[in-house]
Order: C-alpha cells, then sequence, then structure tokens
C-alpha cells in the first residue's frame, strides 16, 4: 500500500504533508474483498462455485483543521475526511 499512499500524499497540498507541520494529514489505504452473493471475505479466500470474487481499494485521508480565529459556541477545531472506493476486479 506504501506506493498509493505515496501518490496520494504527493496529490495533497505540501503544507497538509510537511513533517514539520502541527498535525500532518492522515492517509490509509486499505484492500477489501467480497464475494458477488455471499458479501465480505478476508483477501485470498475462494468464493463458493460460480461466485465473482470481488477485490476493491479504499483510500481514506482526514486532516484537523484549527481556524484562524474560533468562535465562542463552535468546536476549536474541526476534522475534515474523505474516502474513496474504487473496484480493482
Amino acid at each position: 500500500m506504501a506506493p498509493v499512499i505515496s501518490a496520494v500524499r504527493a496529490a495533497l497540498p505540501p503544507e497538509w504533508v510537511a513533517t514539520d507541520t502541527e498535525t500532518p494529514a492522515e492517509i490509509s489505504a486499505n484492500l477489501l474483498c467480497e464475494c458477488e452473493l455471499t458479501g465480505p471475505v478476508q483477501c485470498g479466500v475462494q468464493c463458493s462455485a460460480g461466485e465473482q470474487s470481488m477485490t476493491y481499494l479504499k483510500v481514506d485521508v482526514a486532516k484537523t483543521y484549527t481556524p484562524l480565529v474560533t468562535l465562542r459556541y463552535f468546536s476549536p477545531t474541526f476534522k475534515f475526511q474523505n474516502s474513496t472506493q474504487v473496484r480493482l476486479k
């Protein structure tokens, strides 16, 4: 998963991933597998006869943001997060 994480890191703004940043972006990548009819399985496990195996790549990115001005009734930080999933096979 290191190449995927490196590619995501390269696509993000430099200030999000700099090591000297107070709260750098959190990036994770995982493979998810499932059988067509029976649902999620551990990757590498064979599906039942006649059932298609499907593999997905899921990437999550999260970044804590602290606004310059804080308002009295709002949280002093916000967490931006997003995920995407693509079917590989």
